[in-house]
Parts: structure tokens; sequence; C-alpha cells
């Protein structure tokens, strides 16, 4: 959905309409559907604070299980980005977008969901598997143009171009565009910056379990530095992201990969 607001939609470059979405929410739960995620778009420029207030009064009265809150990031290559260089819009600076991003993550607590990971939100049980996968270091495998997969160790990605795809189907060919093993050191640095997106944070007898690594043999200078700037948390046996390091997380995963 993103928005309830016609003018952020028409701002984001959606086809959609507000009362559209609503009709094909309806619609699935008229099919019987019981999971069902929205995505919400916030540090939308030009949107004010009311309207994403009224974005999160309507997803609370539509009810669904899961809430994905992602704040807008200018991508290089898109419109939007060279409307930006343009000179014609400019982002929303951070003290507003964290206040948003906090505005959501108290109006969503105070409805009922729990506050799981960076920017998803869940009633209880309906945390999401597929990307729970994803932050656990687990294995995937994705089929189709542009699919990734993780398996066995290996990381590999499929052609976007779908006639490239489907010539080397035919072929009975690998359409692999990539393909990469992680050593066993770099697997576990990404499986720690992973883990971090959680809230709960990373489990320091866990985590060697599973990498083979102790966290602080692995980063434990700059793990030290991060919770002395107030951005990391340890205690308990576990790393996580304080609050303050939540909105700035892409940061200190730099730091730490």
């Amino acid at each position: 959905m993103q928005s309830f607001d016609p003018e952020a939609l028409r701002f984001l470059g959606r086809i959609h309409t507000p009362e559209q979405s609503e009709e094909a929410y309806n619609l699935i739960r008229s099919a019987g559907c019981q999971n069902v995620n929205i995505d919400l778009i916030y540090a939308v420029p030009g949107a004010s604070a009311e309207v994403l207030k009224n974005d999160l009064r309507r997803i609370i009265e539509l009810g669904p299980e899961h809430v994905a809150a992602y704040c807008l990031i200018f991508e290089e290559g898109t419109p939007l980005t060279r409307r930006r260089d343009r000179g014609e819009v400019s982002e929303v600076v951070d003290e507003i977008q964290l206040d948003q991003y906090n505005l959501i993550r108290q109006t969503l607590r105070d409805a009922g969901y729990a506050h799981y990971e960076i920017s998803n939100f869940t009633k209880p049980g309906f945390e999401c598997r597929h990307n729970l996968l994803y932050w656990t270091s687990g294995e995937y495998i994705g089929c189709g143009p542009a699919a990734h997969s993780h398996w066995k160790d290996t990381r590999y990605g499929n052609v976007k171009d779908l006639d490239a795809y489907g010539q080397a189907m035919r072929k009975g060919k690998p359409a692999r565009e990539f393909e990469e093993r992680l050593e066993p050191e770099a697997k576990a640095r990404e499986a720690l910056v992973m883990g971090l997106r959680l809230i709960e944070g990373v489990a320091r007898d866990e985590f060697a379990k599973t990498t083979g690594f102790d966290y602080m043999d692995l980063r434990g200078k700059e793990i030290a530095w991060l919770c002395e700037e107030g951005l990391l948390v340890e205690q308990g046996g576990r790393l996580c992201l304080s609050e303050k390091g939540l909105f700035v997380s892409d940061s200190v995963f730099t730091e730490l990969v």
C-alpha cells in the first residue's frame, strides 16, 4: 500500500489509489487469507506528520498480521533521484525521519504489534519466516530471472533478462549471472550483521556454535567502540542494536562487515 495519501502515492510514482489498495486488501480477506502484510513508506517529501498518523490509523483499522515500514531511499538511477539531483525535490532531514520512525514504532506497539526487526512489526506468531531465514543466514533457492540463492555455502544469482533465462533453461544450462563462495570468517561477519537486524540481537553462545567464531574475536575492537558510542548493547550474553543504533543501523553494520 505504501500510503493512504493520494498525493504521497503520486509523488512516489505509484499508479494505484488508496481506494484500490483497500479493495485489494478486502478481496484478499474475503478469499480467506488469514496472514496479510502491509508495506508502508515513510519520510516522503511533502507528506506531513498528519499524513503518517492517518496511514498508521488506517493500517491499525484494517488489522493486518504484519507491517513492514520502510524509510524512503533515493536509489541511484531512479527518476526520484534524478529529480533530487536537479534540485526539484529534497530528502526529508534525518531528524524528521527519526521522529517518524519513532512514531511508527510507538503507534504499532501500542496497537499490539511486536517490533521484532528494524523495519518489521508483527502480531504474535506472524513473524515473517521468509525474512527470518535471511536474517539468520539460512539456506534458500530462488527460481526464475533475477532470483538469488544461498545453498551449501554458495551464493548465486540468475540472469535478469527473461529471454536469456529461457534460453538457458531450454538448453539445460545454468542461468547464473554470478556465483560466490564466502570464506568461513567472512560468512561469520555477515551472519553477525544480519542477526543484528533482529531486535533481540545475537546470542554469543549460539553464534559461536553456528559459525565457529566468537563475535568478539571477529570484531571485538569495533564492538567495544560501538558500545561506547551507545550504538550497540551487550548484556546477558547477547549483542543487539541500542535504541540509538536502530535508526543508524547501516552505519553500525559498515563497521562490522
